[in-house]
């Protein structure tokens, strides 16, 4: 059941799950995991309410479990332990092993680390502050848009990094000189 999908297409923060179990996804929205060595099943995402993200309704599910417990086979589940969170795209990207995840929306997907990606250098034209505390917009020459970070240039960094991916770029870090475009591993 999990699906192979470009980055760009999840909503962070994203969860690591385990590799070793099945996932099916009911009617009703509810997702389920199985240990196929033992056929004990557990709860994944409890999806019959409404709530905004997968933590919200995980604990809703353990309200409900209390509130209607032996009303309903699926409350005599436990929840199925997620083991990491990735709350953005970059920590995802840069620390987040291959293997099966589920986003906040509880799609459950396999995602794949890419060995490479390309490193291309900007120089900074301005940086200024955004309307929201502790966020930093900065501007670089060859790019139209600006780039959001809640980290400023140091002193004498007059080079921006960015990691290039199909679905953007993402600020890399920051550099005194302009360094040559390059792929390199991650």
């Amino acid at each position: 059941m999990a699906s192979y999908k470009p980055y760009t297409e999840f909503t962070y923060p994203v969860y690591k799950i385990s590799d070793n179990l099945w996932y099916d996804t009911r009617d009703d929205g509810t997702v389920l995991s199985q240990d196929p060595r033992t056929g004990h099943s557990t709860v994944l995402d409890y999806c019959r309410n409404r709530e905004t993200t997968l933590v919200e309704r995980r604990l809703s599910f353990l309200r409900d479990k209390e509130q209607y417990a032996g009303v309903h086979p699926i409350f005599s589940k436990g929840l199925t332990e997620l083991s990491k969170t990735y709350k953005t795209r970059m920590d995802h990207l840069m620390y987040g092993p291959s293997g099966k995840y589920i986003d906040s929306k509880g799609k459950v997907f396999h995602w794949a680390k890419s060995k490479y990606f390309t490193l291309q250098y900007y120089k900074i034209k301005r940086v200024r502050e955004s309307s929201m505390p502790g966020v930093m917009l900065i501007e670089l020459i060859g790019i139209d848009k600006v780039i959001t970070t809640r980290y400023l240039p140091p002193k004498g960094y007059p080079y921006a990094a960015l990691l290039i991916l199909e679905g953007g770029a993402l600020l890399y870090g920051y550099s005194t000189t302009k360094g040559v475009k390059r792929r390199s591993s991650m």
